[in-house]
């Protein structure tokens, strides 16, 4: 049975690419279940988790008009099987971000405005790559480096990655409150260069990769 979403969805839209982005309240979206809907999911997660993986199979549900239950490999990445769809999901706090796509694998981040991760900067960005975002995110150019690279990662699906040296945003672009983040990965396993579109739905920085890698 597919359930009818709620207003605990807060923003959806397509890409240019045609994937669609469903930004949702996992609480809200989750509150009119039973306890027995959820048990299906109770067995060996927290409730939080419970409630995640739930709220991502009613979003997936809806948008592809059918029942469904996402799948999720040894690392915890979520895939569909017998199905052309590809899709990523992000959460934080209570919110949860999804990128469902059937042209080619997606990624998806969102991080929540003011979170503090100056300790960390090193280990994931340099003040070159951040002069590149700090235009369109001022204070939150450091929060948006991480998510951008977040997306990356998801989307080369390699081990032993290290932000900084493997993972580059190399400039931007200015879009229609969107900005394109150009990036490249040198990865010993591979080279190849993608588009992060980041932007802002208060109070969250989201980024996305809805295409496939550039030539």
């Amino acid at each position: 049975m597919i359930k009818q979403l709620n207003n605990g969805i807060l923003h959806r839209f397509k890409t240019p690419e045609h994937a669609d982005v469903v930004i949702a309240d996992i609480t809200v979206v989750t509150s009119a279940l039973s306890a027995d809907e959820l048990n299906f999911y109770e067995s060996g997660h927290s409730h939080e988790r419970c409630l995640q993986m739930t709220c991502a199979d009613i979003i997936i549900s809806e948008a592809l008009g059918h029942a469904i239950r996402i799948q999720r490999d040894a690392k915890g990445a979520p895939y569909l099987t017998n199905s052309p769809f590809f899709l990523s999901i992000s959460h934080t706090s209570n919110f949860m971000a999804m990128i469902i796509s059937d042209r080619g694998r997606v990624a998806i981040d969102i991080e929540v405005k003011g979170r503090n991760i100056e300790r960390v900067k090193h280990r994931f960005t340099t003040d070159t790559e951040l002069g590149h975002l700090k235009h369109f995110f001022a204070s939150e150019a450091l929060l948006a480096s991480w998510s951008v690279k977040e997306c990356l990662f998801k989307i080369i699906k390699k081990s032993g990655v290290l932000f900084t040296d493997h993972l580059k945003i190399d400039g931007s672009e200015d879009g229609d409150k969107v900005l394109r983040v150009n990036c490249s990965v040198e990865h010993p396993a591979m080279k190849a260069d993608y588009t992060v579109n980041s932007c802002i739905f208060e109070p969250l920085i989201l980024s996305y990769i809805d295409a496939t890698p550039h030539a």
